[in-house]
Formats: C-alpha cells, sequence, structure tokens
C-alpha cells in the first residue's frame, strides 16, 4: 500500500525525533534532500549523523495537513535547547520521499505568560492524528525493524488482546515476535480507520511456517496508544490453489 505524503513526513518525524532511527534517512529522504534550516548542514548525510547524537530530545507532533505534495506538521521538541520549542515542519515529498523541508521555531512562551493565557501548543484531541499512519508506523517498527523499544511507545502497558494465537498483554506479544525467525515481515495492503477503530489488511511472511498469512488486524485506540487487538489469519493461496485466479493480498500471487 503506498502511503500518503502526511503519513511520510509523520513517520519520519517519528522514526529521526522520537524513535532516534537512523536508518529513516536512507528509506525516506531523498539522495537529493535539500535542508532550509539554517542550523543544520544541507543533504540527507547530515541527518543520519545528528540523529543519534538526540539523545535527550523529545518530539510530540500536533495538527498536520497536507495538500499537493506538500505537509505541514505542527510540533513541540523539548531538549533541542534550553526551553521547548514550538516549530511547524515543511516537507516536499515526491516519489514516496521527504524532498525538501523548511521550519520556523520559537521558545515556547509559558501559558501564565501569554498574553491570551492559552497555550502555544495544542495535542490533538483523540482522532485527529492520523490513526493509520500510526497503526503503520507501530507494525514498522515491531514486525519488521524489532525495535522492542520504539514499540513500547506505540502499544499499550495494559493492552487487550484477542488473537487466538497470542499470549495475552503488550509482553504476549512482543516475546512471541522475540522468538519468531529473523526473516518475520509485514507488509500493508490496504488500512482504514473510523473513530477509534483501525483495520489493517496486510500480509506476514518468513514466520517460518509453509503459507503466508493474510490478515486483517483490528485495533482500538486510547490515549494515544494500541490498546486493544482482535485478528483474523489465512494462509495465502498461490496461483494453483486460487480458483477466481486473482491474488488475496496486492496484485501479484507469492513466489
Amino acid at each position: 500500500m503506498t502511503k500518503s505524503n502526511k503519513e511520510i513526513a509523520l513517520e519520519v518525524l517519528t522514526r529521526a525525533f522520537t524513535d532516534r532511527d537512523p536508518t529513516v534517512v536512507e528509506q525516506l529522504f531523498s539522495v537529493n534532500y535539500k535542508q532550509h534550516n539554517p542550523a543544520i548542514p544541507d543533504g540527507p548525510a547530515a541527518i543520519a549523523k545528528m540523529i543519534p547524537t538526540l539523545t535527550n530530545l523529545r518530539y510530540e507532533p500536533g495538527m498536520a495537513v497536507a495538500e499537493g505534495n506538500l505537509v505541514m506538521v505542527h510540533g513541540r521538541y523539548t531538549g533541542w535547547g534550553p526551553k521547548p520549542m514550538v516549530a511547524v515542519d515543511i516537507f516536499s515529498v515526491e516519489g514516496g520521499k521527504v524532498l525538501e523541508h523548511w521550519d520556523v521555531l520559537q521558545e515556547e512562551v509559558p501559558i501564565a505568560s501569554t498574553a491570551n493565557g492559552n497555550p502555544m501548543f495544542t495535542k490533538p484531541r483523540e482522532g485527529e492524528l492520523n490513526h493509520k499512519a500510526f497503526v503503520l508506523a507501530a507494525f514498522d517498527a515491531l514486525f519488521n525493524r524489532r525495535d522492542y523499544a520504539a514499540a513500547e511507545k506505540f502499544w499499550s502497558p495494559t493492552y487487550i488482546q484477542h488473537s487466538a494465537h497470542i499470549p495475552p498483554g503488550r509482553d504476549g506479544l512482543f516475546n512471541l515476535v522475540r522468538a519468531a525467525p529473523p526473516t518475520l515481515r509485514y507488509e500493508s495492503h490496504l488500512i482504514m480507520a473510523e473513530g477509534d477503530y483501525v483495520i489493517a489488511h496486510g500480509r506476514f511472511s518468513g514466520h517460518g511456517r509453509p503459507a503466508n498469512w493474510v490478515a486483517c488486524d483490528v485495533l482500538r485506540i486510547e490515549n494515544g496508544l494500541l490498546a486493544e487487538h482482535w485478528d483474523v489469519l489465512q494462509d495465502e493461496s498461490t496461483r494453483a490453489t486460487s480458483v477466481s485466479g486473482l491474488p488475496m493480498f496486492g496484485d501479484k500471487f507469492p513466489a
């Protein structure tokens, strides 16, 4: 499934400044990336070099809007300097990668000192952030990158599990993934969201069984975390076993 430009921009910000994952540069930054922030050198290599040094940084995304190939995200950086910084990051996205970046940053003024008594930064209400992008980033962190520290930021510690084959709780899921072969991979095909619920149609491969699993994962989001999960799993049919002659996942049969 092709990610939207907004999903790409939010994933870039999350993986760079929350997960501090330098591999995001190779995966989601154009080799021709242009940097307009006057404090950061031009090009993608500067971002890859900077990410591991941001040990005390915390990033919180706020409202995000997209039009055409441009995405703007209102957010807050804590630990970038002596005071929290409120920012708008602007990305140009082309071919599934960020091509250009501008930003405007201001030290956050405490509510008690603002002229109107309102905060400069407001976290989005439940549902305002893109739940689809959130789930895809969570699945990528856990199933593809095996980054358990990053995955903990997506899954609630009181996670409720309804899948028939996964032990209870967040630890049950994480331990199942730890025990899986290193070839395990998740691919997304279709994903939909309404209110607090997301349903993702995807494929799990490399899990050590004879056939890939085509899956529909149903997730409930609460307080910005994955709180509850149901799923339906089916072995993926090959061209030889498909009566319809059409694949169960995407537009190609498994090799």
